[in-house]
């Protein structure tokens, strides 16, 4: 049954897909009565996008493109779950794809050299089980599930600037040593870039921990 309800999906994402570019946008109506893993691709004529600019997005006036469509031209969000902003003669169009590949931008040095080095942040890491000897483990593990929760929509959409779409992906750390058996509700600061590249801004947050 759940390979019959796959190949259902996979049909009705190709046949959305088809018709882009005669619909132009899409009725989160639809997609929400058939449960389907449907993406958003966002769309503007002008050239220019958060990774062209270098991080720091710029109007584009040749083809009178708003600072903030520049941000977030070609990002790629789940079709319910995707920024909502708009003004009046907008050129954006809402591209409707299957699941995306998401890529990392994730330097280890945002672990080895702030995660365990920033006294609060140390702290933090310590109190679910995790000193800067486990920094591999811990680059690792915030890599797999960010991947995995902006998959499964375990995210929010925060503030929109000139640097981009916010988003908090929320995540499950386990305790390790005298934290074993424990969990932790964590959340990880990122921007969204073109093509579903996901910028860690902020390595780990954590939030509370889950009483079992």
């Amino acid at each position: 049954m759940s390979k019959i309800f796959d190949n259902v999906t996979q049909t009705v994402t190709e046949l959305i897909q088809q018709t882009n570019d005669k619909i132009g946008d899409f009725t989160t109506d639809a997609i929400n009565a058939l449960n389907i893993n449907v993406w958003s691709k966002r769309d503007n004529p002008s050239l220019k996008d958060l990774s062209v600019c270098n991080g720091v997005a710029e109007e584009d006036s040749k083809t009178r493109t708003c600072v903030f469509c520049v941000a977030l031209n070609r990002t790629v969000f789940h079709a319910l779950k995707r920024p909502t902003y708009t003004h009046p003669y907008c050129k954006c169009a809402q591209r409707l794809q299957g699941k995306p590949t998401v890529t990392l931008d994730f330097p280890m040095r945002k672990i080895v050299e702030y995660l365990f080095v920033d006294e609060d942040k140390r702290k933090m890491m310590h109190s679910m089980g995790y000193t800067v000897e486990h920094g591999k483990l811990v680059y690792d593990l915030i890599t797999a599930k960010v991947k995995e929760n902006f998959l499964k929509t375990n995210y929010r959409i925060k503030q929109l600037d000139n640097s981009g779409q916010r988003l908090a992906v929320y995540v499950e750390i386990d305790g390790i040593g005298d934290c074993i058996g424990k969990k932790y509700k964590c959340h990880v600061g990122c921007v969204a870039y073109p093509n579903a590249r996901i910028k860690v801004v902020t390595s780990l947050m954590k939030d509370k921990e889950i009483k079992q």
